[in-house]
């Protein structure tokens, strides 16, 4: 699994101003990645965080990691909505 950004600009008049959305998908428990999706988070700075499913996968055995991850991004912004996806479904 490799970290990929990508940055999209939506234009709309129901928003005044910026808003900053980070949204994190398809994690799939990754125990080397954490760190480093915690930095980027953080230096990002977002309004709002999304997380928009498959924390986990079929491999997860404890939710350890993902507890984890999830106690270190509310330090950096309290505001998370979360949808489960289909891993988090099986």
């Amino acid at each position: 699994m490799n970290l990929k950004s990508n940055y999209v600009k939506i234009k709309t008049k129901k928003i005044k101003g910026s808003i900053k959305i980070i949204q994190i998908s398809d994690y799939h428990d990754s125990k080397i990645h954490k760190k480093q999706l915690v930095k980027i988070i953080s230096k990002e700075e977002p309004d709002i965080i999304v997380i928009t499913g498959d924390l986990i996968d079929i491999k997860t055995k404890t939710l350890d990691n993902v507890a984890a991850l999830i106690s270190d991004i509310i330090k950096i912004n309290k505001k998370i909505y979360y949808v489960p996806g289909n891993h988090e479904y099986y």
